[in-house]
This record gives C-alpha cells, structure tokens and sequence, in this order.
C-alpha cells in the first residue's frame, strides 16, 4: 500500500477517474442507449479507455518529473517526487506508460481495421512529452495543446467507435452522434484552456523560480484572467442556450440539471476568477472548472434518460 499510493498520486487518479467516466458516459449513457451504432465491442473499448487513461497517467508522470523544481515551491507539501518515488523512477514510470499506450493503441488499431487512425495515440504520447520537456515553458502554447490533447481524447470516442459506421450505418443518424461528441470535446477542449491558465496563475512564483516563460510571466496576471473568464464566458453562454431550448422542449430534468450542476458553477468561477490571487483561491476554482468537466458530460446521460422516458 506504501508503494502503491505514491504511484496513483503520481499519475493523478482523481483526473484519470473522470476521463474514464466521461468516455464510459459518452458510450453507455449516449451511443448505445439512443440506437447508435459502435464499431467497438465492450473489450476492444475498454482496451481504448485504457489506452487514453496510460497515455494521460504516463504525460502526468513525466510532467511531474521535469516539474520538480518549480513544485518545490508551488505545492511542498503535495510534491510526491523525493518522498516516496525518485525523479528517475518517475520518469522511468512517465515513460514507460505513454510507451504502452502507444503500442496497446496501435495493437487496437490494428485488429480493428483503424490502424492510420491508431496513430493518433502514438502522436498523443509524443506530443506529451514535447509539452512537458519543452513547451511547458513557453508562454500559452503548452497550454494550447494540453487543452488540444484534452478534447481529442474525448473525440476520439467518435473516431474510433463512429466514425467506421457511417459506411455501414445511417449517415445522417450516425452524424449526429459524432456532432454531439464534438461538442462536448470542444466543451472539454475550452474548459481545459481555462483551467490551464489558471494553473498557470496558480504556479507563477514556482514557474518564475524554475525559469519558465509562462503567460502570466511574460505579460503579467491580467490578460490571463481575462483570457479565462472570456473562455468561461463561452461555455457559459452555450451552456444557457442549450439549458433554454429544453425549457422550451418543457424537459425540466435536464433544464434544471444544467442550471444547477453546470451553469451555476460556470457563473461561480466567472465571478470568482478576477479577485482571486492566493495559491489556494486560484486552486479553488481549477478544481471546480475540472468538476465541471464531468457535470458537463454527464448532462449527455442526463438528456438521454429524459428522452428515453419522454417515448
């Protein structure tokens, strides 16, 4: 238990955990209960969660590696490396994962017809670790392409278990299901860009330390706040204009759902970014923008079991 702990801390379970419900959401909360049709079976899709969770631990592994030095100061005393896994081991782990998830991605691609496609999982591992040896350090692009990296993870789901159909499906039906999976990745894709540089915000005396170039860094804590309140401001206005249409479709479970779980929070955190300035503020409101990550697709299973029980 003392070796596996330190491990799962590492890899960030919690953030592992709510990909793994979002992508089990989007297929058994949405695809399969509305009639669509999926080219993966149950095994073949839970070895495509898998590889998506060992790509996002071995990234968050080798992130922490090559973050050592600004952690010592931005968070003593959650830093794991030195206490219980050396910054090798680390590495070693980071490696290691993002290198299984390639080759189980391309094994996945492979007996399923979607080799070109499995690609992407082994670009996802490289891009990983571009992000945290080098682009990390520069102001906004690492964060474009962690926010990037988040949304296709969630597209994928419509890449691989879709996308095949529309040869042998209903085109226009199966469409839909690919527009709906796109809307929730480019959900995951903003809320990630603004949660990204309110971490950055978070970690700037630590980023400063270390030598990084991040935004707040180079143009100071402003223009980041306003970047992610008008981010925020985005999904919000989306989020209300999804929440009125089903008003209007007199679906209340869903209307207040979104109100409540999705577009309060949203407000909250509008509301709540420009004063902010402490560590623990800052952090406050990133862990409520990643709660809302899964409220938000969970709103999917929600609107599916009002139109289920609608007909």
């Amino acid at each position: 238990m003392k070796n596996i702990l330190p491990f799962l801390k590492l890899i960030r379970w919690p953030n592992l955990l709510i990909m793994a419900i979002i992508l089990v959401v989007l297929r058994y909360g949405f695809l399969l209960p509305l009639g669509f049709e999926t080219s993966l079976n149950p095994l073949w899709h839970s070895l495509f969660i898998l590889v998506t969770l060992l790509l996002a631990a071995g990234g968050n592994a080798v992130n922490d590696a090559h973050d050592v030095n600004a952690d010592r100061i931005n968070k003593p005393v959650k830093m794991i490396i030195g206490k219980g896994i050396t910054r090798d081991g680390a590495l070693f782990i980071g490696q290691f994962l993002l290198l299984l998830g390639a080759i189980l991605g391309l094994v996945l691609g492979y007996f399923n017809e979607m080799l070109t496609f499995s690609y992407i999982f082994a670009l996802s591992a490289l891009l990983l670790w571009f992000y945290a040896t080098t682009l990390k350090k520069t102001p906004f692009l690492g964060n474009l392409l962690i926010a990037f990296l988040a949304g296709l993870m969630v597209f994928n789901e419509a890449i691989f278990d879709v996308l095949y159909t529309l040869k042998t499906g209903d085109r226009a039906i199966q469409l839909q299901a690919v527009y709906v999976i796109m809307a929730v990745s480019a959900f995951s894709f903003l809320l990630t860009l603004s949660r990204e540089l309110i971490k950055d915000l978070q970690d700037i005396e630590g980023d400063r330390a270390a030598g990084y170039k991040t935004l707040p860094i180079t143009s100071g804590t402003l223009f980041p706040k306003i970047l992610a309140i008008l981010l925020v401001m985005l999904v919000a206005a989306a989020i209300g204009v999804l929440a009125y249409k089903t008003i209007l479709a007199h679906d209340w479970v869903s209307s207040i759902y979104l109100i409540l779980f999705v577009l309060v929070p949203l407000l909250y955190v509008i509301v709540k970014i420009a004063p902010a300035s402490s560590p623990k503020a800052l952090g406050r409101i990133s862990s409520i923008i990643k709660l809302v990550m899964l409220t938000g697709t969970i709103a999917v299973l929600v609107f599916t079991i009002s139109l289920r029980l609608a007909f």
